[in-house]
C-alpha cells in the first residue's frame, strides 16, 4: 500500500492568502503570498508600469479578503480551493469577512512610504550605491519568486 502524506515544515512564518478586485468590483483573483504588503504594491506597480499581467489587465489592485497560514501548503491547498468556487460562492466568502466589501490595502500598505518612481529607476539601473558600496536591496529589485518560494516534502511508504 502506498500512503501519501504532506510533510508540513516547522517554523514560524506567515503566508496569505488573498483576493483582489478592481474600483468596479467586478472581477477577481485570487493569489498567494507571505508579504502582502509588498505583493500588493506589486500588483499596484504592475498597472502603472503596464506590465502584462491578469491583474494589470483588469486593474486588479484592491484588497478585499485576506487569510492568515503558518505553513505554505496549506496557504496553497486553500488558494485552489477558492479558485475552483464559482463567483457566487467568493462574493459570500468575501462579504462573510468584509460586509461592506471595502477595501483593505490600508491594512498591509501605508502610504508614502514607496519611493517616486524615478528613485526607483535609478535605483534599478545602479544596485549598487557609490556611498557604501552596498547592494540597493529594495523589494521591487529582489526576484519575485524570493517572496513567493516554497518548499513541500513528499513522504512516500
Amino acid at each position: 500500500m502506498n500512503n501519501t502524506m504532506i510533510e508540513y515544515n516547522e517554523g514560524y512564518y506567515t503566508y496569505y492568502v488573498y483576493i483582489i478586485t478592481n474600483k468596479y468590483r467586478s472581477t477577481f483573483y485570487i493569489g498567494v503570498t507571505n508579504n502582502l504588503g509588498l505583493r500588493l504594491q506589486q500588483h499596484k506597480e504592475n498597472i502603472e508600469y503596464n506590465i502584462k499581467t491578469f491583474a494589470s489587465k483588469y486593474n486588479l489592485q484592491f484588497l478585499v479578503y485576506y487569510e492568515k497560514f503558518s505553513w505554505i501548503q496549506l496557504a496553497i491547498a486553500r488558494e485552489k480551493e477558492l479558485k475552483g468556487w464559482r463567483r457566487e460562492k467568493k462574493i459570500e466568502l468575501i462579504k462573510s469577512f468584509n460586509e461592506n466589501f471595502e477595501f483593505l490595502n490600508n491594512r498591509f500598505v501605508k502610504e508614502n512610504v514607496i519611493p517616486p518612481a524615478s528613485e526607483k529607476q535609478s535605483a534599478l539601473k545602479n544596485p549598487v550605491s557609490q556611498k557604501s558600496n552596498k547592494i540597493n536591496t529594495t523589494p521591487t529589485q529582489l526576484p519575485f519568486f524570493y517572496y513567493n518560494s516554497y518548499k513541500c516534502h513528499v513522504l512516500s511508504d
